[in-house]
């Protein structure tokens, strides 16, 4: 079985609180599943720039906690 050019190749996700490394999948999408239960959510950072980070499920619910509904 060949690789993936490397324009398909996926790169490997860390939890931006705890530094936790995704577990290997095909693609993002799977690890967004109930399987997985990984969480992206969209910050803006002091400049301005729009940011994505990824959150293992525990520190995603640490973070869901904190925040205001």
């Amino acid at each position: 079985m060949r690789e993936p050019p490397e324009s398909e190749q996926r790169v490997a996700q860390r939890c931006v609180d705890c530094g936790t490394p995704a577990p290997k999948t095909e693609t993002n999408y799977t690890l967004i599943s109930s399987r997985y239960g990984w969480r992206l959510t969209r910050t803006v950072d002091a400049t301005g720039r729009r940011m994505m980070e990824w959150r293992c499920p525990a520190c995603y619910a640490r973070y869901r906690s904190k925040r205001p509904l």
